[in-house]
């Protein structure tokens, strides 16, 4: 359960880089709550360019995840082998995962523990 309150949270943060329409929670105030939502039309021309309104690659749920992931950790060691100092380096991450980790930086989920 926490994992699908989690992945909501997520998709709800991340809409803009993903195919996701951005204008149905304003939408959604002013529309016939018996009839099917339309999507509206940046959420059209996001799905037919493949863009984002920004002009960067729109992803599906999936391939963000895949892309977000690849951001790697590396160990390094210095010194000979088993006595020498290691440190760790997080690679830097690229314009897509940076705004994406920009956008879930916004997230407020609940109140403070």
């Amino acid at each position: 359960m926490l994992a699908y309150y989690v992945a909501w949270h997520m998709r709800k943060a991340l809409k803009p880089p993903l195919y996701e329409d951005e204008e149905l929670e304003q939408r959604r105030k002013t529309r016939h709550p018996a009839k099917p939502a339309e999507a509206s039309d940046s959420a059209r021309a996001k799905k037919k360019t493949h863009e984002t309104t920004a002009g960067g690659v729109a992803h599906d749920w999936k391939s963000l995840l895949a892309h977000l992931g690849t951001r790697s950790r590396v160990i390094y060691q210095v010194g000979a082998e088993g006595s020498g100092a290691t440190f760790q380096q997080l690679s830097q991450p690229d314009e897509i995962q940076a705004g994406a980790l920009r956008l879930l930086g916004s997230i407020a989920v609940g109140p403070a523990l």
